[in-house]
């Protein structure tokens, strides 16, 4: 009973789910973005509010899910820990061309889409865009091409990609940065989603710009450098691709401001020791801390009441169909 409990979230999922719902509503929006906060409160927000409250601490992976928990649900700061994908890119430097295994503007070429296309968001994305994106981005730009890499593709998602001959999929690849440094830029219109979207970090971290939208740059902090700010449209998100496809000096800039990003925001720098310092506060009292926070040990006392009392029924139920 004297061990901490910590809740590793990951992301919420009842936002995820919320704004699937959403998409599934409104199947031609280009983003979730306009989902309102009205259709989060749901049964899945109960129960993962719950789990929150019953635990010491949890790990929020994205600023915007932790302002949501804070103001919208009135979660205390207290027990919550921001702590976000944390990645290690080579640092920008003002010779961006040394960035990225030594690839500039002009030693790449094509497009990209990454993700496991079995997870619902990335399905949805991928389709979206081979329907409504890809056509329009490839009749202005005939030369190019759009590879699709990630495992677990569907069999509706290669009837996508067999109609046009300028898709190639390469299914899974192993040595994924390196294959990122041989593309121009990396497309990520993700309609749904929650916390930090890792395809997107880990490109513009290793100096790969990347178009996405709202849901797909959550939580990067893109207000710090408006210019690789999220399309807000299909026809924004074509324009952003073409543009950073075309336009070299603009490409360059875009890269450096992605890598300058990811080195501010995550990168390890204090995070892990401010981890440190929080857990040690919260065990060396702990008693205060729950009580501070005793809607959590009321939750953990009506669930575990209502778990004992389950048994006892089905240990009776059990004894009147068996009787001995």
């Amino acid at each position: 009973p004297e061990a901490l409990t910590i809740l590793d979230t990951e992301d919420c999922h009842f936002l995820r789910l919320a704004r699937a719902e959403y998409i599934k509503e409104r199947p031609l929006e280009f983003d979730a973005s306009a989902c309102g906060e009205q259709a989060l409160f749901t049964q899945y927000s109960m129960r993962e509010l719950a789990s929150i409250w019953r635990c010491d601490l949890s790990l929020i992976i994205s600023k915007y899910e932790y302002e949501l928990l804070k103001s919208t649900f009135s979660v205390p700061e207290g027990l919550l820990f921001y702590l976000p994908l944390i990645l290690e890119p080579e640092k920008a430097d003002q010779n961006t061309a040394t960035i990225c295994g030594n690839k500039s503007w002009s030693d790449r070429a094509n497009f990209l889409w990454v993700g496991n296309r079995k997870h619902d968001p990335n399905d949805d994305s991928l389709k979206y865009l081979l329907t409504y994106l890809w056509p329009f981005i490839h009749r202005q730009l005939p030369e190019a091409a759009l590879h699709i890499v990630g495992p677990n593709g569907t069999a509706m998602q290669k009837q996508l990609m067999d109609k046009s001959p300028s898709v190639v999929d390469l299914g899974w690849v192993d040595k994924l940065p390196e294959l990122l440094s041989k593309y121009r830029v990396n497309l990520a219109p993700l309609r749904f989603g929650a916390g930090l979207k890792g395809k997107v970090l880990q490109s513009i971290g290793l100096g790969l710009p990347t178009v996405t939208s709202n849901i797909g740059a959550e939580g990067l902090f893109l207000e710090d450098k408006p210019l690789i700010g999220a399309a807000q449209s299909a026809d924004e998100f074509i324009a952003k691709a073409e543009q950073l496809y075309t336009d070299k000096a603009h490409w360059t800039q875009i890269q450096k401001q992605g890598i300058e990003c990811v080195n501010a925001h995550f990168s390890a720098t204090t995070y892990f020791t401010e981890l440190q310092k929080c857990l040690q506060a919260i065990k060396d009292d702990l008693s205060l801390h729950r009580q501070r926070y005793f809607m959590g040990q009321i939750l953990q006392h009506q669930s575990l009441n209502a778990s004992k009392y389950m048994g006892r029924w089905l240990t009776l139920k059990n004894q009147v169909i068996s009787p001995e």
